[in-house]
């Protein structure tokens, strides 16, 4: 079900299978957190190229939020960027303090430097999404080896289509392959894999078309590419070109709001390229408050004005919301 792997720009399925209204109230249930900006590459596809790339937030104020957050009602928190969140020097700290504070933790990466993480960290991770583009596309063969130290961890791929793919599309093939064939071993043809060992496997391949020009649509014809000589049935194409405008009364941050690399709370995971004038950062003047104030956000359940925002792609999700705060009459009768 697509509903499994994705939340932008589909129906928000999971909603409805977690108690994200408490006492008449939406609760952050899942946090988005930016634990530095400091990144080690340089993808030509990013669409947080403008930030402070030497920003990051320190351990004890990340455990500082990890405790609020959990107060507040969440239940689970995704390490993201930003920058690469395993360049934080106490990304082992991190993981771990999140986990035992009984919050489940995920880790959205670009796969470069999993060798930071402990094998013990890496196994606590609920799941873990390595990410490549057209331009900088994941290194299989390192990534064999970090999936062999975790192999029941959730691990699945994402992939940014860009001006920057060869015209044979062999990057995005080479991630198509893997993910229906996660090796053990694989040979100097890159395309032939061996090996029945137990290995794991890759729940799904996300694949959208490059967010830095939201109103080109290079899925189409990469997916006629494709399934010309792969299977794709383990590949999520990512439509994320029917986009809305933002809604006057959006209650999206109460529910799954972003922490970025200041102790700021964003609205989504939109924010910096959501008007027709991107800024490719997380502002302050996107920012709906400091996370040391974001308590009383809940409390109040302030509404943010999403009309700012030229692009949403979590309009289906305020629907949804919007329908579970208005209980309706005889509702015991379905």
């Amino acid at each position: 079900m697509k509903g499994d792997f994705t939340s932008a720009a589909t129906f928000p399925v999971k909603l409805l299978h977690n108690p994200v209204i408490q006492h008449g109230k939406v609760v952050p249930y899942h946090i988005t957190m930016i634990p530095t900006n400091v990144c080690n590459k340089d993808c030509a596809e990013c669409f947080c190229y403008e930030r402070d790339k030497e920003k990051e937030l320190p351990l004890s104020e990340i455990e500082k939020i990890v405790d609020e957050s959990y107060n507040l009602g969440t239940r689970a928190i995704s390490l993201s960027g930003g920058g690469e969140p395993d360049c934080h020097p106490d990304i082992n700290q991190i993981i771990s303090y999140i986990h035992n504070e009984g919050i489940d933790v995920a880790l959205v990466t670009n796969g470069k430097n999993l060798h930071r993480i402990q094998d013990r960290e890496l196994s606590l991770l609920d799941w873990i999404r390595v990410s490549g583009t057209s331009s900088s596309p994941t290194d299989f063969r390192k990534l064999k080896l970090d999936i062999e130290r975790a192999p029941d961890t959730g691990w699945a791929l994402s992939y940014i289509l860009s001006e920057f793919e060869p015209s044979d599309y062999n990057n995005l093939k080479q991630a198509v392959e893997f993910s229906n064939h996660p090796p053990t071993f694989f040979d100097d043809k890159w395309a032939f894999f061996t090996g029945n060992h137990n290995y794991g496997s890759i729940s799904h391949l996300r694949v959208v078309s490059d967010m830095k020009y939201p109103n080109e649509n290079r899925l189409p014809i990469a997916r006629e590419n494709i399934r010309k000589s792969l299977d794709d049935s383990k590949v999520v194409w990512q439509e994320r070109t029917t986009n809305k405008r933002g809604s006057k009364e959006c209650l999206v941050p109460l529910v799954h709001p972003i922490v970025d690399a200041n102790g700021d709370m964003q609205p989504c995971c939109g924010a910096h390229f959501a008007t027709k004038s991107p800024a490719y950062k997380y502002e302050k003047e996107t920012a709906i408050c400091n996370w040391k104030d974001y308590h009383k956000y809940v409390e109040e359940q302030t509404i943010y004005d999403g009309t700012k925002c030229d692009i949403c792609q979590y309009s289906q999700y305020n629907d949804v919301l919007k329908m579970l705060l208005d209980k309706p009459k005889n509702r015991k009768f379905v």
